[in-house]
């Protein structure tokens, strides 16, 4: 698999890409002998996914992740389809509130996240040094160098804590392996990720790979809504609300480029939003660091970075 390979299928019909799905779906739930499910977030990308599996699997389990981050729409629409679509609702061990303060808040995105968190936990190591390098491909930007110093912790491990989790303990308990609403078209990380699996479906081979499976990896966003209007998929009103994704509410993950979810959020409903924003880490509002990072997306600061900049090194708790 590589990238040349993803790109070509990327351009096929919707009609190949459906027929491709399927196939999919059927050769993983048959290496698993049905001892699967569908991980459900209710978004649109997870809704076409689940529908396409049904086509395959009527009486397939479907589990859904009640992080305490969603949006009222979202649960709404989870409590309508419950019945419906034997959806199991799970949660995590921990509350948002109690991630932020713990670990950290998510800035950026999760690579810059995890390595702003890997550096000032221990900015001697070789892999810390070149992270920190101008000249080294997969350097942190300089413009997210400040997150460096700041008095409160950054880190990507509230996906960790408030998904993947539960949604490993829920694997660990069944035995069942998931259908995962993921498109390689949505960013050069998934991409990556897509050649690494080799494909749609992976079976636990391969680096640090989990048996799971991406029905939807070769489709794109415009696929993905013309299949909804095609078949006339029902979704959350969420998206008549304005959003363009429906992940964490309040997720400073790309935040910077597209902060719509954040402005729906402050509209539609504000105490929620206002909560969210006061939780705190080290004494920082959640809401001053996402204004922080919006002023240092639009300026590029220049920082006197050499090898002998002392850096200011948080001691985390155990996350």
């Amino acid at each position: 698999m590589d990238l040349q390979t993803l790109r070509q299928r990327q351009q096929w019909t919707l009609p190949q890409k459906i027929d491709h799905s399927l196939g999919v779906i059927e050769a993983f739930a048959s290496w698993y002998e049905g001892k699967v499910f569908v991980s459900f977030s209710g978004g649109k990308d997870s809704c076409v996914m689940l529908y396409l599996v049904e086509m395959v699997l009527p009486d397939v389990p479907v589990v859904f992740v009640m992080t305490g981050c969603e949006s009222p729409s979202i649960c709404r629409f989870i409590r309508q389809q419950q019945e419906r679509h034997r959806i199991e609702i799970i949660r995590p061990k921990k509350t948002l509130k109690q991630v932020f303060a713990e670990c950290g808040f998510p800035l950026v995105s999760k690579r810059v996240s995890h390595d702003i968190d890997a550096v000032r936990r221990n900015p001697y190591c070789m892999s810390s040094r070149l992270k920190l390098r101008r000249d080294t491909v997969g350097r942190i930007p300089e413009r997210w160098m400040y997150l460096l110093n700041e008095p409160y912790k950054v880190s990507d491990l509230c996906c960790y804590w408030l998904k993947k989790q539960p949604s490993h303990a829920y694997m660990t308990r069944t035995g069942r392996k998931p259908y995962i609403g993921l498109m390689a078209d949505e960013g050069d990380t998934r991409a990556i990720a897509y050649i690494r699996r080799g494909g749609c479906n992976t079976f636990g081979e391969g680096r640090g790979a989990h048996p799971s499976s991406w029905p939807l990896a070769i489709w794109t966003e415009q696929d993905v809504w013309q299949f909804i209007n095609d078949r006339h998929i029902e979704l959350p009103d969420i998206y008549d609300r304005g959003a363009t994704r429906t992940g964490c509410m309040g997720c400073g993950f790309g935040a910077h480029i597209d902060h719509t979810t954040l402005d729906v959020m402050q509209r539609e409903w504000p105490r929620w939003y206002d909560m969210v924003m006061n939780f705190e880490n080290n004494g920082v509002r959640y809401g001053d660091a996402i204004d922080l990072m919006m002023t240092k997306a639009n300026t590029f600061p220049r920082h006197p970075w050499s090898s002998s900049h002392d850096y200011m090194i948080v001691k985390d708790s155990e996350c």
